[in-house]
């Protein structure tokens, strides 16, 4: 494992023996977040320290992560049994076990969508107050899931819904930093950019290729 700054000055390195990685990302405090396949989860400093190692329990240890993606307060898990699990706060470490997708196949693509109170992020900010002290849990977020079926899923603590789309299937998903807008590159090659209750379509660029970005 190496971390870099943005001059791509190395900033540490150290030998990797802990399994295949599905994701990297960062907490709120700049710790490197490590989820493993096999649903163990792990915390670094910028140095290299490690700082947690924790599981996220026996559900997902018995069926391991196939996908996962990290948002601000925490992240989401997909199963090798198609099942979505979410961690709330890396500081309070509540999982939280969302609706049943109904996937028969694995989804052509995955994005989160925060469900942050702005009032309440601002009240937050203006306290002053320690962050991990008595604060609320964050609001679950929406997993968005492309299928192969051209369409995409919301998905919540409650329910998944289908939201009847005929462009795709979609081979990225990207929401906007603040979370108005969705953009969705389809195997077509087609890149839309649709409001994030995808009640309007904005604007479609033809990319003539089929090929996705690595990055959207």
């Amino acid at each position: 494992m190496q971390l870099f700054n943005g001059a791509g000055e190395l900033l540490s390195a150290w030998e990797w023996e802990y399994g295949r990685v599905r994701a990297l990302g960062w907490t709120p405090a700049v710790e490197l977040v490590c989820v493993l396949e096999s649903g163990r989860v792990m915390l670094w400093s910028l140095r290299g320290a490690r700082v947690a190692d924790f599981a996220l329990g026996e559900h997902i240890d018995n069926q391991g992560v196939l996908q996962c993606e990290i948002f601000s307060e925490g992240f989401v898990v997909l199963t090798s049994a198609f099942r979505l699990f979410a961690l709330l706060s890396f500081a309070q470490r509540t999982i939280v076990p969302l609706a049943d997708p109904r996937l028969a196949s694995p989804p052509t693509a995955m994005a989160v969508l925060e469900r942050k109170s702005a009032a309440a992020a601002a009240a937050s900010t203006a306290s002053g107050a320690d962050p991990l002290e008595g604060a609320p849990l964050p609001r679950c977020p929406d997993v968005l899931l492309a299928t192969a079926s051209r369409t995409i899923l919301v998905v919540d603590e409650r329910d998944a819904h289908d939201q009847l789309l005929a462009s795709g299937p979609f081979l990225r998903l990207a929401p906007s930093p603040n979370g108005q807008f969705i953009a969705a590159f389809a195997a077509s090659g087609a890149l839309l950019v649709i409001a994030s209750d995808f009640s309007r379509h904005i604007s479609e660029l033809s990319t003539n290729s089929p090929r996705p970005p690595r990055q959207l």
